[in-house]
């Protein structure tokens, strides 16, 4: 096929198809989540980020949840990111990417992004799930994420400041 071939080709394909965002996210600063009611006297979001209380009871667990709304070109495969700090071997990060079953209800794990996994840090750092980005389909299924910052020492200091579930290829 000629070099004019190939452009009309492509050129057809984005007609039909439509221009898709290189990189089109959903996000969400950690300060913005639902909180389970039973942790409503164990956390902070003063700023950015939400995290255990130093003087919570230990052990101390903190659930909370992000609605993952549908955003234009954030379908097909996707990557769960989490940018969080989990200073000590003393506490956790655990951020899981959830779907919903319109007709059946079922919830499936479908991204875990878990600091015991990578090494602790005094600072935030971004991870992501390294397995194969996750297709997405918003006309039958809703997601959300759900995060768990667990801690267990007094030194702990488990916190998620952002969220992002990202369009991705999966190269594998």
């Amino acid at each position: 096929m000629t070099r004019i071939g190939l452009r009309s080709l492509f050129l057809m394909w984005l007609v039909v198809a439509g221009p898709v965002p290189a990189w089109a996210q959903w996000t969400a600063v950690g300060s913005t989540g639902t909180v389970d009611d039973a942790s409503k006297d164990i956390y902070d979001t003063t700023t950015s980020a939400i995290q255990i209380l130093s003087s919570a009871p230990l052990p101390a667990t903190l659930d909370v949840r992000y609605n993952v709304v549908e955003v234009e070109g954030v379908a097909g495969p996707v990557v769960l990111r989490v940018r969080y700090r989990d200073n000590s071997g003393g506490g956790r990060v655990l951020a899981r990417l959830r779907q919903v079953n319109l007709s059946t209800g079922v919830n499936t794990i479908l991204a875990v992004v878990d600091s015991e996994t990578f090494g602790t840090s005094g600072d935030f750092q971004l991870r992501a799930d390294t397995t194969c980005p996750v297709a997405v389909d918003f006309v039958n299924n809703a997601y959300y994420v759900d995060v768990r910052l667990e801690k267990w020492s007094a030194g702990a200091l488990p916190a998620v400041q952002a969220i992002q579930v990202r369009r991705t290829l999966c190269i594998s």
